[in-house]
């Protein structure tokens, strides 16, 4: 049993110590920010009720830290690290459930199998990891509390699902996966109607504000609703079009862990494996409820359109289930041989983005200082900042701390601009992307003194258009 201990307090330590390194290099990684990071940055400053498309817990925690540390990149990398942390230590504590330290950790080393969790997770994504964590919290919480009953369990799923549920309004899949895969297993015996709707209570009472902010709200909270693909796609009927998006979209996030396993199983072939544990086969079915119920919605409500991070909170289980199958048949050694190659990859992912983000940081490594001296100059002192540009409103308060910035989303009409003076700008990609005159414009402002500057991003070029208007 003390071994036990001593090996649980090791891999947590190494999932811990993973995501603080990843934290603590976030800043060498490029001082921009992607997309979703620069939206959390500039909607991360102040507490609402709701903000935008994405519900408000991801912010909220961002704000946060913020009082307590700053508002940094390393702010920024340490919430993102965090999630990580909470994936990682979550799929530990449920898999702990029925195998022990050695097994677990090598299903929480076996997600680098999934390279929207390996590389995207602390590249890219923000609000998605976070779900993720979540999600795996709640499944936990959900298997203690069909195997021991006790409130304590009932309370903490009931705050996980609503917290899951102001993490991305997607989360509401889990819940209904959940309770189908609790049916299927034939569980429903050892469900506890109080404290199922103890759980139901807590969890509407944590949504209750921003559902209510939702529907006050409808058009910008449904602003990325053209994501799902409703209209029609092509030659092919919506059904067809939502199949074939998940099957490509499957064979995307889990076509690495097919690849490896699938090798790997060939050369252990014919070997014997003893019975899966109830708490193997109950993960099962969460899995195919949870892919299952998807594909439902999506023809059910004529959907076209699938992305990694929407199905990766209903696919995770496919790496460390496979896993666990494919160790039973594995000697000690070949286990441990196996942790230390998926810790090398892991290993090699940090290099790899603090390599990029000395050679080709993209959006990270523009030089944001250069357009805000350019627009010190284009403006007296005290000019908010307009712009239509979420990249931009989130990373310039770091270099414009003395400025006002504004993004158009975050306002309500033209109503919502000040009087007086503003400094427009905008990033025109394509021809049809506004200029910064074009945009002023829009809003009813009539706009003079424009210019533009071209920065280097990477190995490409980025035009900032900027214009006054008095």
């Amino acid at each position: 049993m003390r071994a036990e201990r001593r090996a649980d307090l090791v891999w947590i330590g190494l999932i811990l110590g993973y995501a603080l390194l990843g934290a603590v290099l976030r800043p060498f990684y490029g001082a921009g920010f992607s997309y979703d990071e620069a939206e959390a940055f500039y909607y991360a400053r102040d507490l609402r009720l709701g903000y935008d498309a994405q519900p408000p817990l991801y912010f909220w925690l961002q704000w946060g830290l913020f009082q307590l540390i700053g508002e940094t990149v390393f702010a920024v990398g340490l919430l993102k690290a965090a999630t990580l942390a909470l994936v990682g230590c979550a799929l530990y504590g449920l898999l702990r459930e029925a195998h022990p330290p050695a097994l677990a950790g090598l299903g929480v080393a076996g997600l680098a199998l999934l390279p929207d969790v390996l590389w995207r997770s602390q590249r890219a994504l923000t609000h998605s990891v976070l779900t993720l964590g979540l999600t795996i919290l709640a499944t936990w919480l959900l298997w203690r509390a069909l195997q021991n009953g006790r409130w304590r369990d009932w309370v903490a799923l009931g705050l996980a699902l609503g917290l899951g549920m102001l993490s991305k309004w997607n989360y509401l899949m889990v819940p209904a996966t959940l309770l189908v895969a609790v049916v299927w297993d034939g569980r429903t015996r050892s469900l506890s109607r109080r404290g199922v709707g103890l759980a139901v209570v807590i969890a509407a009472a944590l949504v209750a504000g921003p559902a209510l902010w939702t529907l006050a709200h409808f058009d910008r909270a449904t602003g990325t609703f053209g994501k799902l693909g409703f209209e029609a796609q092509g030659a092919l009927p919506a059904p067809v079009a939502a199949v074939v998006a998940m099957i490509v979209t499957l064979g995307a996030v889990l076509g690495l862990l097919a690849l490896v396993t699938g090798v790997m199983a060939r050369r252990m072939r014919g070997r014997s494996r003893p019975p899966m544990p109830p708490l193997d086969r109950f993960l099962w079915r969460v899995l195919g409820a949870g892919i299952g119920l998807m594909l439902l919605a999506m023809l059910v409500s004529g959907s076209t359109r699938m992305q990694n991070h929407w199905l990766l909170p209903l696919a995770y289980l496919a790496a460390p289930l496979v896993l666990l199958r494919l160790a039973q048949v594995m000697s000690p050694r070949g286990t441990r041989r196996f942790e230390l190659g998926l810790g090398a990859v892991w290993l090699s992912v940090t290099a790899l983005l603090f390599y990029e983000g000395r050679v080709d940081p993209g959006w990270r490594g523009l030089d944001y200082a250069q357009v805000a001296g350019t627009l010190r100059d284009a403006a007296p002192e005290g000019t908010p900042v307009v712009t239509n540009e979420i990249r931009i409103a989130g990373i310039l308060p770091l270099f414009l701390q003395e400025r006002e910035i504004l993004y158009l989303q975050d306002l309500s009409g033209p109503t919502g601009l000040p009087e007086g003076p503003l400094l427009w700008i905008t990033m025109p990609v394509r021809d049809t992307d506004p200029t910064a005159e074009g945009l002023a414009q829009e809003r009813g402002r009539m706009a003079e003194d424009t210019q533009a500057i071209e920065l280097a991003r990477g190995f490409r070029t980025t035009r900032f258009d900027i214009a006054l208007s008095r």
